[in-house]
């Protein structure tokens, strides 16, 4: 049976990946750029609406949102870069019911698997891999700090944080085995 785990995209693979789908798919690149500066999952963005990032005509600073897999409440930071994402997304809404990001993940997804063929990226990338590329990021800025890395994914866990960091791991053996002189 093939192996089902998505990984997370490279420092390398990220950048070409978003910006071809800024080219191709813009809409889609807004949800994949958010779900990596957020950490959420992309089924938790699809209910985000227009009156849940705007304050008296002003972003907010910290988002809440209901995660869909465990119906808990996390807030989340807004960077700069998150910032402009959502005021892009916001621009052609009207009513504050207004969902941001209406892509379906099956639609992201083979979008994604194009991407991958375009770069050569030989590994499985879905819409979860902007999720653990946020991981793997969060944990190199923080010096390996899998507490901060469990609070910025919203896991009541440890173990689950580290179970997306050894895909990580999963990817790196991948390149050392494919070293050779």
């Amino acid at each position: 049976m093939a192996n089902k785990t998505s990984y997370p995209l490279t420092p390398e693979h990220l950048p070409l990946v978003l910006e071809w789908l800024e080219r191709k798919h813009y809409r889609t690149s807004q949800g994949l750029r958010f779900a990596y500066h957020s950490g959420l999952r992309y089924s938790d963005l699809t209910s985000i609406t227009k009156g849940d990032c705007v304050v008296n005509g002003v972003i907010v600073e910290r988002l809440t949102v209901k995660m869909q897999k465990t119906s808990k409440r996390h807030t989340i930071a807004i960077n700069e870069d998150a910032k402009k994402i959502l005021m892009d997304a916001i621009a052609p809404l009207e009513a504050d019911s207004d969902v941001l990001f209406k892509v379906s993940n099956q639609h992201i997804n083979r979008v994604l698997k194009k991407a991958c063929i375009v770069f050569g990226i030989a590994y499985q990338v879905s819409t979860h891999s902007l999720r653990k590329s946020h991981a793997q990021q969060i944990y190199k800025s923080s010096n390996g700090d899998l507490e901060i890395v469990r609070l910025s994914l919203g896991h009541t866990s440890l173990t689950s944080t580290a179970n997306y960091l050894n895909t990580f791991n999963d990817t790196l053996s991948e390149h050392v085995l494919a070293l050779s002189i």
